[in-house]
């Protein structure tokens, strides 16, 4: 049986990590048999980092690798320098116009469907309700949070895929 290793449930939200969330929804609509199983402290993981799913040949590491079939051995290395690249470079104001036009992108390709690529569920679904749901979940009411759960659309987007499409037990 497969096991995912993942962080543990917060409330009714899988897990903090949309990394996780979208591991667990990609099992969840393949159909195969699974469980999780909850770590606190990921450090003896391949890439010390969460979701990690067991497997009967081995440990596969990372979401993204969770995806792909497990046919060949694990990936061992890990690129550095990921903590100095990204949206972390830009200003406060810069990344929330940035966020606010990803947001106003996602809102669109729902207006008049219920899934992003249309009426059928797809991998994208996964990943961006990930996010959202973890934008929308966090300790501390920010305007993010208010953000994203005071907008009908993609709340709702949200509970459309966690509660009809693809539910986690």
């Amino acid at each position: 049986m497969l096991t995912l290793l993942t962080y543990p449930r917060h409330g009714d939200v899988f897990s903090f990590s949309p990394f996780c969330v979208k591991a667990a929804l990609l099992l969840t609509y393949s159909g195969q048999d699974w469980q999780r199983e909850d770590l606190k402290d990921p450090r003896r993981m391949p890439h010390r980092k969460l979701p990690v799913l067991r497997t009967p040949s081995g440990l596969v590491p990372d979401s993204s690798e969770i995806r792909r079939p497990v046919t060949h051995s694990i990936r061992r290395s890990v690129c550095t320098g990921l903590a100095f690249q990204g949206i972390g470079r830009f200003q406060e104001s810069d990344r929330k116009a940035r966020l606010e036009q990803d947001l106003q992108a996602v809102t669109t390709l729902l207006k008049d469907s219920p899934f992003l690529m249309g009426g059928q569920i797809t991998s994208v679904d996964f990943s961006v309700a990930a996010m959202l749901q973890a934008m929308r979940s966090t300790m501390v009411e920010t305007s993010l949070v208010r953000r994203i759960s005071d907008d009908p659309v993609l709340s709702g987007y949200v509970d459309r895929v966690f509660h009809e499409a693809v539910p986690l037990s």
